[in-house]
């Protein structure tokens, strides 16, 4: 892989990838589990970019095929081209944090779940960020949002916890931006409605981190949503928006 050429994209977004049914003997050696480890380990601690597709290939471990494996190979080529590009944070920025999620309503073309995304800031650089397959189907694009944006209020909160005991500024509430103005009015509104009666308590807890004052949400268009490649493969301008929105710059 050290004479491998770069690629702009960690996936080829002319292709899917799927669970593959046959039995791969032709794999038994290769190094598909650690690969994806490794490359796990990158996309938590310093590399976001390369979260969805992490998080994608790591459901075939148990039975990856050729393509799963030629997958795994074209993210490090995409690492070797990104490996001048660093998490940038400045003073100029401020130290509020700010939060951004979004998910891809039902991208998974095998059991058809959702897939959550989101980014908290400070400094003008990603601090936190995830890329995760949803528990459950969502039924429609405001349901799969509403869960992700209650997976981001639990981040926002622990997060405020560590800038406090850190002892940079106390920030009382934290704006997360989502691009779906139907999550956020059932966010905002603790009423009962007969069409989300169905979602599962757990992710109505967003409704009281908002009423006690530690996040706000705020909508925005989602041409200019930075936390989309956490959830989906984008094209090369979307991804690179993206990832110079989130501080990642040479």
């Amino acid at each position: 892989m050290h004479e491998s050429h770069a690629v702009t994209t960690p996936l080829d977004t002319n292709k899917s990838i799927t669970k593959s049914i046959a039995n791969m003997e032709d794999l038994t050696r290769v190094p598909y589990q650690m690969a994806v480890g490794s490359l796990l380990y990158a996309a938590q601690a310093t590399r976001p970019g390369i979260g969805y597709a992490v998080n994608l290939l790591c459901q075939f471990c148990s039975n990856p095929s050729r393509t799963h494996w030629t997958a795994v190979k074209r993210i490090i080529r995409y690492l070797r081209g990104m490996a001048e590009t660093l998490l940038n944070y400045s003073r100029n920025n401020g130290d509020a944090v700010i939060g951004y999620c979004v998910s891809n309503y039902g991208g998974d073309i095998a059991d058809r779940r959702s897939t959550t995304g989101y980014v908290f800031m400070i400094g003008g650089g990603a601090v936190s960020w995830c890329s995760k397959r949803q528990p459950t189907v969502a039924t429609s694009t405001t349901e799969a949002e509403y869960m992700a944006l209650s997976a981001a209020a639990k981040e926002a909160i622990w997060l405020n916890k560590i800038v406090t005991d850190i002892g940079l500024r106390h920030i009382k509430t934290i704006p997360v931006h989502c691009d779906n103005n139907g999550a956020i009015n059932l966010s905002k509104n603790n009423m009962y409605h007969a069409r989300s009666k169905h979602i599962d308590i757990q992710h109505h807890f967003v409704r009281e981190v908002i009423k006690n004052g530690h996040i706000t949400v705020k909508s925005m268009p989602t041409a200019s949503m930075i936390a989309d490649f956490l959830t989906k493969s984008v094209q090369r301008s979307k991804r690179e928006m993206c990832a110079q929105s989130m501080g990642l710059k040479l």
